[in-house]
């Protein structure tokens, strides 16, 4: 019994994620909250963006934010893309986002969370577009190309 009060007591917090309403294609900005509306703070360690071709089942890391030692965690509420909270270092420099790839952004909590899905396209003219996924939509897509 003692043991599954000390294991209720330490249930991790729950995060979630999403894109923020000024991500553009070549800079998006991840929202992290501690409400299911994204209000909130969430309590960060790593943030990775990695992706893949659509019609490929070959997985890239783009870039990539680590706590640094000195801290347990960051306290976030957003992040643009290839921006470097203070305490935090890059283990990997952002590259370039192209068009056509589905993408996926990991981020280590303390606590629970889901990554962000989002693509990026561009229509016949050349412009840029970025949408975030829902989990079905992702799940059929990556489904959809293995």
């Amino acid at each position: 019994m003692a043991a599954l009060i000390l294991l209720s007591a330490s249930c991790d917090r729950l995060f979630w994620t999403g894109l923020g309403a000024d991500s553009t294609p070549d800079r998006p900005v991840f929202v992290f909250g501690g409400q299911p509306d994204l209000s909130g703070n969430a309590w960060v360690y790593r943030v990775e963006v990695s992706g893949r071709p659509r019609h490929e089942n070959r997985w890239h890391s783009f870039w990539r934010i680590e706590k640094d030692s000195a801290v347990r965690y960051v306290v976030m509420h957003d992040v643009p893309y290839g921006f470097v909270p203070e305490h935090m270092t890059e283990a990997a420099a952002p590259e370039s986002l192209p068009p056509g790839y589905l993408y996926l952004m990991s981020a280590g909590f303390h606590g629970l969370g889901r990554p962000t899905r989002f693509e990026i396209a561009a229509d016949s003219t050349g412009a840029r577009s970025i949408r975030e996924l829902t989990e079905e939509e992702f799940a059929l897509l990556i489904s959809d190309t293995l």
